[in-house]
């Protein structure tokens, strides 16, 4: 029993750690999906208010 449950920790640790890697790559991947987001769209300028005019 003892052996079971050290594998089964050992399992989630692995697991824990290759969803961490995971994690770490989707962001990157939205990170940079942003940075040419923002190149292929830049922010626009707000028009004036009309007040101004």
């Amino acid at each position: 029993l003892i052996g079971f449950h050290e594998t089964y920790r050992e399992h989630f640790r692995t697991v824990g750690e290759q969803r961490q890697k995971l994690g770490g790559l989707i962001a990157k991947r939205i990170g940079i999906g942003n940075i040419l987001l923002q190149r292929v769209f830049p922010p626009t300028r707000r028009p004036p208010p009309p007040d101004s005019l």
